[in-house]
């Protein structure tokens, strides 16, 4: 009897840790990335960068074109995985974006909040998803 309840708790313990190790989903990666956008943490958001945006722009520029612009993103759902091309591991995301624009708009009195629905492009690299910007400036 005690080598069934053991094994019984082996089991548990087993199925409980299963989902530790398991791939993270483009959709999670997608989230994750905008939750750190909105929260600020541009540490983390930089790091859900293609490495190739990544060579091509530091950190430290990242944060400053991240912090200087005329708008604030206020939330983020991602709303369905797009396009993708499986021969090359790239595919796209739609998220619909919140933002609230306060400066920069001549004639602007008061903060307008917006809802934009986006599409990015991410790519796979060693079985990890990664964000490919339109255009880095």
């Amino acid at each position: 009897m005690m080598r069934v309840v053991l094994i019984a708790l082996a089991a548990a313990m087993l199925a409980a840790c299963a989902g530790l190790g398991r791939p993270v989903s483009l959709e999670e990666r997608a989230q994750a990335r905008w939750d750190a956008v909105i929260s600020g943490d541009w540490e983390r958001a930089y790091a859900y960068l293609s490495p190739g945006a990544r060579t091509a722009m530091s950190e430290s520029a990242f944060r400053e074109l991240m912090t200087n612009r005329t708008i604030n993103w206020t939330g983020a759902e991602v709303v369905e995985i797009g396009m993708c091309d499986t021969a090359v591991g790239s595919c796209d995301v739609i998220v619909n974006v919140g933002y609230r624009v306060s400066r920069g708009v001549p004639g602007l009195r008061k903060p307008i909040e917006l809802t934009k629905g986006v599409t990015e492009s991410w790519i796979e690299v060693d079985g990890a998803w990664y964000f490919v910007p339109d255009r880095l400036r």
